[in-house]
């Protein structure tokens, strides 16, 4: 009796072990005991496997970040911090042959196996570095959409050249954050300040040459004696100004000089 109820007891722990149960967002894959890979996955919810195994993977869509990339950028200089996210997930039915095929490409984060995620995220961070290779350093933060585009549409041509895109499917991909080098974001405002000088003195340049060429051309077309004239009378007009707001105390008068007519009663 004792041993009838040992070996039931065995059966129940035995039965118990054979059962397991596939979380939602999970699809397993069985392993018979000869070491072939079953076509047909194991859906979320319980399952039994006497003498086979069944792993279960992340097949719902996920998010994953990268961070603290530092890409060279067109001009040959690096960004100082490039942080962004993707999301991608795998085609379930597609399973059992991705985990065949592809046994090294798994990746485990806190005892969750993530199909192709290895091979994932090594195709995004390339595609990364690509992207912004395209852009000058000061224009990628300009550019972050035209980025995120560049990275998924990479993504899934190398995915098509392994004819895996209808397989693996990046969904999206965000970019958090862009920051440049500070020594060359001063540079480029040094740059910029210049040239705003340059600019300067060339609007002064051509100012100051029109208007030797709008005072030429008032000699030539009334005399010499008037424009002379003309500009005895506008000195005349500032220092008349001048002494008349307190700002002149001491003239010096010339030989020909005529007098100011004071108009003042």
């Amino acid at each position: 009796m004792k041993y009838l109820k040992s070996l039931f007891f065995v059966m129940m722990i035995a039965a118990l072990s054979a059962c397991g149960r596939i979380d939602t967002g999970h699809t397993g894959v069985r392993t018979h005991w000869d070491k072939t890979v079953d076509t047909q996955v194991v859906r979320p919810g319980p399952y039994i496997a006497v003498t086979d195994s069944v792993q279960q993977y992340v097949t719902n869509e996920v998010t994953f970040e990268v961070k603290n990339l530092q890409p060279q950028t067109l001009d040959k200089s690096y960004l100082k911090d490039l942080d962004f996210s993707y999301t991608y997930k795998v085609d379930a039915p597609d399973l059992p042959n991705l985990v065949t095929q592809f046994k090294n490409r798994t990746l485990v984060i806190n005892d969750d196996d993530y199909p192709m995620g290895l091979y994932v995220d090594t195709m995004i961070r390339a595609a990364a570095f690509t992207a912004v290779s395209k852009f000058n350093a000061m224009d990628a933060n300009p550019h972050r959409a035209d980025i995120e585009k560049d990275i998924k549409q990479t993504v899934q041509a190398k995915f098509a050249e392994e004819h895996l895109d209808n397989v693996i499917r990046v969904s999206q991909v965000t970019i958090r954050n862009i920051e440049v080098d500070p020594q060359l974001q001063a540079a480029v405002v040094r740059k910029l300040n210049a040239q705003t000088d340059n600019q300067t003195k060339d609007i002064e340049i051509d100012t100051a040459q029109k208007e030797a060429k709008r005072m030429q051309m008032l000699t030539e077309n009334s005399g010499g004696q008037t424009y002379i004239n003309l500009l005895n009378a506008q000195a005349n007009m500032k220092i008349a100004e001048g002494i008349s707001n307190g700002r002149v105390n001491t003239i010096v008068v010339p030989t020909d000089f005529k007098g100011i007519v004071n108009t003042a009663h």
